[in-house]
């Protein structure tokens, strides 16, 4: 096997495993468990009806801006967002003001008058209890009375909080979404661990409350894949071509004879929050096509802050040639968010640096298809990964990786010197959540 095969062979189509796990992190101390255990008498088909109608009863709860306190845990809070959502119709692009109901967690470990006090209408176990019991079908009301089903309740939550802690997610009630927990610290007891976690919500539910001011207009047909970033940022620091073999030849690979690519690149600077950063952008990639495949009808993007932009031309041609090899890897002969290569070479090329994986993420600046005067082309936005990172998509999926780095800020923009996101956290039992009854709803 040659060396260009050996990089190939480091993509995963199917599965995703793009790198091997070196430090794992101990599982956290578990909780101590409600000693009636009646979820666990369950099987797992009337499991998921009571974990179902809980999720409808908090949801209903929720579209009354009432907020839920799930005990020891934390509080489930609604809350409205207005965002701009754009469709396509025929040739013409509708854009209208969308107001949506929203859930969001806060870890609230105990319940105090500054909660109460921010949020008037707290619902707790006795009324989630009791709404629960009205809607179960009666063979679970003769299986329960109305104490019985508010332990049911309390374990169901018991459950849900042990789970997020010593696994990193939850999917126990999935309508409402899933529960993620990053580890700040490492403790001898389940509480040192609850107590130092970062937890959020992932949610999975959102109600469409209004909608204004619809609009419709023309999409602008682009030149180039520069334009539009020209138009916001002015013209770009440089432009460059990067030859490809060459790259590949410093990283270690040799391509086939007779392939000489180019990859034209084009570096902007941006200056957001005070915090400028480079914006690489490839402009020749969208009418190329690979093995055989139609054009790939993408353009590669990369964010990175560094001290200055000659850094920035270096490591826009490394993270670019290894996309290349990315994307001439691909059956499809074209990439979208959530695919990852593991290239075993820090992203500097220093030994200091952790990133050593490329990923492929939405770029959230221009989230659309665009068009040019060669046809229709989506923006792929690369970013590194430790490899403990890239390991944590081989044990889950590309959305869960991708809820996390986006949780984290981490999903546009690449910091070299950054340091891993999961240095105190462990996935390392994370498929279990996807063995039991709601595996028809995965994190993705």
């Amino acid at each position: 096997m040659n060396s260009t095969e050996k990089a190939l062979n480091n993509v995963e189509y199917e599965n995703n495993e793009i790198g091997s796990r070196q430090n794992v992190i101990p599982l956290p101390v578990r909780s101590k468990k409600p000693s009636s255990n009646e979820l666990q008498k369950l099987d797992n088909k009337d499991k998921e009806i009571v974990l179902k109608l809980l999720s409808d009863v908090i949801i209903s709860f929720i579209e009354q801006d009432c907020t839920v306190y799930i005990e020891k845990f934390g509080l489930l809070i609604s809350k409205t967002e207005s965002e701009n959502i754009v469709s396509y119709c025929n040739e013409q692009a509708m854009v209208r003001l969308e107001t949506s109901r929203e859930i969001f967690f806060e870890k609230c470990i105990e319940l105090t008058n500054y909660h109460r006090q921010r949020f008037p209408k707290i619902i707790e176990e006795k009324e989630i209890s009791l709404q629960l019991y009205h809607r179960l079908p009666t063979f679970f009301q003769k299986k329960w009375d109305k104490n019985g089903l508010r332990k049911v309740v309390k374990e169901i939550f018991e459950e849900l909080k042990i789970e997020t802690i010593n696994l990193g997610a939850s999917n126990l009630l999935f309508p409402i979404g899933v529960f993620y927990a990053l580890h700040n610290r490492q403790g001898n007891e389940f509480k040192d661990w609850l107590a130092g976690a970062d937890v959020f919500l992932a949610p999975e539910y959102k109600q469409l409350i209004s909608t204004d001011k619809n609009k419709a207009f023309t999409p602008a047909i682009f030149n180039s894949a520069w334009e539009p970033l020209q138009c916001t940022y002015g013209s770009p620091l440089h432009e460059f071509s990067i030859d490809i073999r060459e790259e590949m030849r410093q990283l270690g690979y040799e391509l086939p004879k007779g392939i000489s690519p180019s990859i034209r690149t084009a570096i902007f600077e941006v200056k957001d929050n005070n915090k400028p950063c480079m914006l690489c952008c490839t402009d020749n990639l969208r009418n190329t096509s690979f093995n055989g495949s139609k054009p790939a009808g993408i353009e590669f993007t990369f964010q990175i802050n560094c001290i200055n932009n000659l850094d920035a031309i270096d490591l826009a041609a490394r993270t670019f040639s290894l996309g290349w090899v990315l994307l001439n890897s691909t059956k499809s002969g074209t990439l979208k968010p959530g695919i990852g290569l593991n290239c075993q070479t820090p992203l500097t090329g220093l030994k200091s640096c952790k990133l050593n994986s490329i990923f492929t993420t939405q770029f959230s600046k221009i989230r659309h298809p665009a068009n040019s005067l060669n046809g229709v082309f989506s923006y792929i936005n690369l970013i590194w990964l430790t490899e403990a990172e890239a390991d944590l998509l081989s044990k889950t999926s590309p959305d869960h990786l991708l809820t996390i780095l986006k949780y984290k800020n981490l999903d546009q923009i690449t910091t070299p010197n950054r340091s891993c996101i999961l240095r105190k956290s462990s996935f390392s039992s994370m498929a279990k959540i996807y063995d039991r009854f709601l595996a028809p709803h995965p994190f993705c």
